[in-house]
């Protein structure tokens, strides 16, 4: 992922058998959905990939699975092609579609740099406070949909939706 000032976050849970490790980047300047339309672009901006392992120990696990959030849902492999695999690390880079406005994390087959991120667990409470109560969404009637995808209520419902098995 290239350097766009973005604060990456990691959350872990099982899901049906799978250790599920969701990783998040909040870019604090989103994108407008349309070019022209600037005033339905919004400030906060979430993209997320999950990679699906058979455990939780980082030194002996497989990676099973790989999901990335998509502009329309996501995008699942299952096994992953090992070409988006530097060991078990998924490779992604940022996207953005200049005709849509979109943006969206997207699998690279470039091997790119490690981003420093803190654990769900690492933050404090305050900090989890303030990423669960947060109304991320400032488009007009909360047009973006826009969630942060680790927080308490969000974040089992985005692991069940983007399972590729």
């Amino acid at each position: 992922m290239q350097r766009l000032d973005s604060q990456v976050y990691a959350r872990t849970t099982w899901v049906k058998d799978k250790w599920a490790i969701m990783y998040a980047w909040y870019f604090p300047k989103a994108r407008a959905p349309f070019p022209v339309l600037r005033f339905l672009g919004h400030r906060h901006g979430w993209e997320y990939a999950i990679v699906w392992l058979d455990k939780p120990n980082a030194d002996n696990s497989t990676t099973l699975g790989v999901s990335v959030s998509a502009a329309a849902g996501w995008a699942k492999e299952a096994p992953p092609p090992e070409k988006y695999l530097d060991g078990n690390s998924l490779k992604v880079a940022y996207y953005y579609n200049h005709i849509y406005g979109n943006t969206a994390v997207k699998y690279t087959d470039e091997t790119g740099e490690f981003q420093d991120l803190i654990t769900w667990n690492q933050l404090s409470d305050l900090a989890r406070s303030y990423l669960n109560n947060t109304d991320w969404d400032e488009t007009p009637l909360n047009a973006a949909l826009l969630k942060m995808p680790m927080k308490d209520d969000v974040f089992m419902k985005k692991l069940k939706s983007a399972h590729p098995f």
